[in-house]
């Protein structure tokens, strides 16, 4: 599992306003990968989002594009 978080600012027509992203890769126990993201705004809006990559194609630019493969 791989899990990147970050914060970033954003502006709506209310004003500015904070981010907290969370993305989150898992192998999965057939052939692919889970992405998992999910966003948290200082003025209460959240979500969630769940992607899985199955194709070879994907799964060879998940390895590509993927930072700091660190197993944790």
């Amino acid at each position: 599992m791989f899990t990147r978080t970050r914060s970033r600012p954003g502006w709506s027509s209310d004003g500015k306003y904070t981010r907290s992203e969370t993305f989150t890769d898992t192998f999965t126990d057939d052939v692919g990968i889970r992405q998992d993201y999910e966003y948290q705004d200082d003025d209460g809006q959240n979500g969630r989002s769940t992607k899985v990559i199955t194709d070879a194609r994907g799964i060879l630019n998940w390895f590509e594009t993927a930072p700091n493969l660190a197993l944790s």
